[in-house]
């Protein structure tokens, strides 16, 4: 039976566990009874095989990972193949092939920002990255930025037009299966970090500032480069109080903690940090990117040195059952995708009725 539904390719370069592979995930998911969804990607890792049973088609190259004239026509041969109708890039090379691919194509594009990394992760070279970026945004159809914070990236860094550009904050799914225990004075308390450890995550930093620090566990879910070599500064120094889950497919047990951390460089609108926020946890995170976005009376924001960290984790202690509160409060009135799904549904309609 030929489907009469619009065709959506959405395009990762990565399909590791990350907030950007997260994203694509939930999209495909809220996406799929209204249009075809397809997806694009270097392997078979976690993202497709999550979303393997939810779509009509995939291309899979590993050399999406680097430039690549064969994988971009492979890229052009499977959009035509499909009658795609919308590209939806996430992450760098996804972002210049699939614009590059769309307008090649005459299809429609999406770009979403995720944090612009041309900008923050750019350094010395930020400037010829800008703009490469500024250029694609002139072939894109459209650019989502992920928070208010990118969407003035866009404008005043990158100099990309307004008519362009369009925010919807991050969603996620609520991970709250069980209510939250209530915090316990006579135990340690539970800290939870979800990040990738890669640069520009800081878990560094909280080595520096919670290592052997009295009546506090930090716990770190997630791997990466930086994995082995925080790993052994734990050895080396003879920390106790720090433990690396590792890496955790589907992680969702953020209700078993009693308060989140991320310390970073640079971020986006941490999906990790929406989803503690999902399960009423209290948010101690790095003053970066669209984190501000992100506290409201639930959480504390924190210059990245040792002082500021732990001043910001008493703060949370002494408002932990008000900030727990509001988190949650704040979730679903916000971020909660179940209750938003439609923004996305509705901005995808109109990017492919644009003329």
């Amino acid at each position: 039976m030929i489907s009469l539904k619009k065709k959506i390719l959405f395009i990762v370069t990565k399909s590791e566990p990350g907030g950007a592979q997260k994203f694509v995930y939930e999209q495909i998911l809220i996406s799929k009874n209204n249009f075809d969804c397809f997806l694009c990607t270097d392997t078979e890792g976690w993202l497709f095989q999550a979303a393997s049973a939810h779509l009509a088609g995939s291309v899979l190259n590993e050399r999406i990972k680097e430039v690549s004239f064969s994988f971009f026509f492979t890229l052009c041969k499977f959009i035509r193949k499909y009658d795609i109708d919308l590209v939806v890039c996430n992450s760098a090379y996804a972002g210049i092939y699939g614009r590059l691919a769309a307008v090649l194509t005459g299809r429609k594009s999406i770009f979403v920002s995720h944090g612009w990394s041309s900008v923050y992760q750019g350094r010395g070279l930020s400037g010829i990255f800008n703009l490469i970026e500024n250029g694609l945004s002139t072939i894109g159809s459209a650019i989502l930025c992920i928070s208010n914070n990118d969407y003035h990236t866009a404008l005043k860094k990158i100099g990309i037009s307004k008519n362009r550009l369009h925010v919807i904050q991050n969603k996620t799914f609520s991970q709250l299966s069980v209510l939250k225990p209530e915090f316990s004075p006579d135990k340690p308390l539970k800290i939870l970090t979800v990040a990738r450890l890669d640069y520009p995550k800081r878990v560094d930093l909280a080595l520096a500032a919670f290592g052997n620090y009295s009546d506090v566990h930090v716990y770190i879910v997630g791997g990466g480069s930086q994995e082995t070599a925080l790993k052994d500064q734990v050895k080396n120094d003879e920390i106790l109080n720090f433990t690396f889950l590792g890496s955790i497919e589907n992680f969702s047990s953020f209700q078993d903690y009693d308060l989140f951390l991320l310390l970073s460089d640079s971020e986006g609108l941490p999906m990790s940090a929406i989803e503690a926020m999902s399960c009423g946890l209290p948010l101690l995170l790095s003053d970066v990117g669209g984190c501000e976005e992100l506290i409201a009376n639930n959480g504390v924001l924190v210059k990245n040195n040792i002082e500021a960290i732990r001043e910001g984790l008493s703060y949370c202690l002494d408002n932990r059952e008000q900030f727990s509160t509001a988190s949650l409060n704040l979730f679903n009135e916000r971020f909660n995708l179940s209750l938003h799904r439609e923004e996305y549904i509705n901005y995808y309609n109109s990017v492919m009725k644009k003329n």
